[in-house]
């Protein structure tokens, strides 16, 4: 098994550019990224093949999807980001254990099973005062395995979805990145007891277990360069 990760994306990939911003900055040591699989041809392929990373795209209904299983054991990542809008056949959620790992823009158990911006809607409908973000390992049920880090941040009166997500966003990807080293030998391991709040966005955010956070994470020209302001 090798130090490097494999991201399942539908979208246009902000959380794989992310990290892959992350590893050039030299933020995440020793880490790659071995290949970007996809339910379609999507903006995180088309970066995957602007960047020289391997991708391929799956049909997702397939029984048991195999050959994403047989694709996934082939490249023998560490760990898996599925960031993908399909649901993980039993057989690969069972071949895999303790190697998939899920970014949810909420604070989890609340507003489960939706995706994308829907989460942070559901949470402003409901009258909730922080929203938030969670990864967890992923397991046979929706959005119910077991947290490995979350974020919040206060809402503000009269905020609406568009207001909040760019620090929804960047809470989140901060998030992956200290899910990820957790399955390295990387300090962000440990948990950081002297500081559990970052600045994302314009907007004070908390974290727990806490992060190691680096000078990139609030320095508004590492979000201007590699593109990711708002985007998710």
């Amino acid at each position: 098994m090798s130090d490097g990760v494999v991201f399942l994306c539908s979208g246009g990939g902000g959380n794989l550019r992310f990290v892959d911003a992350c590893i050039g900055h030299g933020i995440a040591p020793g880490l790659r990224i071995l290949a970007v699989l996809t339910d379609r041809d999507c903006g995180a392929s088309d970066y995957a093949r602007a960047k020289g990373i391997p991708t391929r795209s799956f049909d997702f209904a397939q029984p048991a999807q195999q050959e994403l299983v047989d694709e996934l054991q082939a490249v023998g990542p560490s760990v898996v980001v599925t960031t993908v809008h399909r649901i993980l056949a039993p057989e690969v959620v069972a071949t895999f254990p303790g190697r998939l790992i899920n970014l949810h823009y909420s604070l989890l158990p609340a507003f489960s099973g939706s995706i994308g911006t829907a989460p942070v809607r559901q949470a402003l409908e409901y009258g909730v005062r922080f929203v938030g973000t969670t990864v967890h390992f992923v397991d046979e049920m929706v959005d119910a395995g077991t947290p490995i880090i979350q974020s919040a941040t206060p809402v503000s009166p009269g905020d609406r979805v568009e207001d909040l997500m760019d620090s929804v966003f960047r809470c989140g990807c901060i998030a992956l990145m200290h899910a990820i080293d957790a399955f390295r030998a990387m300090p962000s391991r440990k948990e950081n007891t002297e500081r559990a709040f970052i600045s994302a966005g314009g907007r004070l955010s908390f974290f727990s277990p806490s992060p190691v956070f680096r000078a990139e994470y609030e320095n508004e020209a590492f979000w201007d360069e590699i593109g990711l302001r708002g985007q998710r």
